[in-house]
């Protein structure tokens, strides 16, 4: 009795099997903003990361990071020193202070 074909649009019996997965890119970023501060959320693979914070950009830098370096654009400007940051598993949250606050709203 012969192999039954279970649906497959062809018999793949001796050819190599096709990649069905791919990796995910470092980093995986979330980037979110509200009135005076801008959110950033950065997910890598190992835990040894710098970072640069310019006035439009976060600067990554770290041995596990593809190139060595990534570089996140910014919605809204910002102080250079971040207003709270924790690193914890490989993510890296931040939130920093818009260097021009948004005005009140009435």
């Amino acid at each position: 009795m012969g192999a039954k074909n279970l649906g497959f649009p062809d018999d793949r019996r001796g050819k190599a099997p096709e990649v069905v997965s791919r990796e995910v890119p470092d980093p995986v970023v979330e980037v979110s903003e509200d009135a005076d501060h801008v959110y950033v959320t950065a997910e890598f693979r190992e835990g040894n990361v710098e970072l640069v914070v310019e006035a439009l950009r976060v600067l990554f830098r770290g041995p596990g990071i593809p190139g060595g370096r990534h570089a996140v654009d910014l919605p809204s400007p910002v102080l250079s020193e971040p207003a709270a940051h924790s690193v914890r598993n490989g993510v890296v949250d931040l939130v920093l202070r818009k260097s021009v606050p948004a005005p009140p709203t009435d």
